[in-house]
């Protein structure tokens, strides 16, 4: 199986003794999307224009975090994703999994090993974060900025039924109530609390505005930040 070389260097971060010596200042943009908006397109090209501009690297982070915290615990990465995503077990359901045969750490542990990883790779700086609750793990480093797109969901459906090869806009709708309300949760539980759109620094709506544009007005904002 071909090594994934930003696997690599999570590993390699988070295996530093000290996570500030990479950088004095670490910088960091983290991307927040409503499901269906474009958001891998639009952080590949600011990592893009960012590593030319500074002539140094940068690195998108989006699945490699759960990839990592599969790594560790030695299960499938699609059951971290699942369990990150779902909210707390009852009762019932931890004397079920305590008793059977289903061998698998709690969510909170989950939970809690995917926000050690995200925060030691923010702090090492130079990335743009794709979700997993980055804008409230990253929230005080102070030459960051928090991106949020969004679109009206009629908007998001055509996308969305061709990322999921969907026939119907009713499924389409339905996946979209579900991944924005699993993003919801992760990032509030993060938090502590539930959050509204303050914790971002700025939103875009991609509806009206085009990939090119928006990225654009992410790296004026980003110079001025001293990004």
């Amino acid at each position: 199986m071909p090594r994934n070389p930003i696997l690599d260097y999570i590993k390699e971060k988070i295996n530093s003794e000290n996570a500030m010596s990479a950088m004095n200042e670490p910088r960091v943009i983290t991307i927040s999307r409503e499901y269906g908006c474009p958001g891998i397109p639009i952080a590949n090209e600011i990592s893009k224009a960012l590593a030319a501009s500074k002539n140094t690297d940068w690195t998108v982070i989006d699945k490699q975090i759960i990839n990592q915290a599969a790594e560790e615990f030695e299960i499938p990465a699609h059951l971290i994703e699942r369990i990150a995503k779902s909210k707390p077990k009852g009762i019932f359901e931890e004397l079920f999994l305590a008793f059977s045969d289903i061998h698998l750490p709690s969510d909170i542990k989950i939970k809690k090993t995917i926000a050690r990883i995200l925060r030691t790779v923010a702090l090492h700086g130079n990335v743009v974060i794709l979700g997993r609750g980055g804008a409230v793990l990253s929230r005080d480093i102070e030459k960051s900025l928090h991106v949020h797109l969004h679109a009206n969901p009629s908007w998001r459906v055509g996308r969305v039924k061709k990322l999921e090869n969907l026939s119907s806009d009713a499924e389409a709708m339905g996946r979209i109530g579900i991944v924005d309300q699993e993003r919801l949760f992760l990032r509030n539980y993060f938090a502590g609390e539930s959050l509204g759109e303050n914790i971002f620094d700025v939103s875009y709506n991609c509806e009206y505005l085009s990939q090119d544009q928006i990225v654009q007005s992410i790296l004026q904002l980003a110079k001025a930040k001293g990004i």
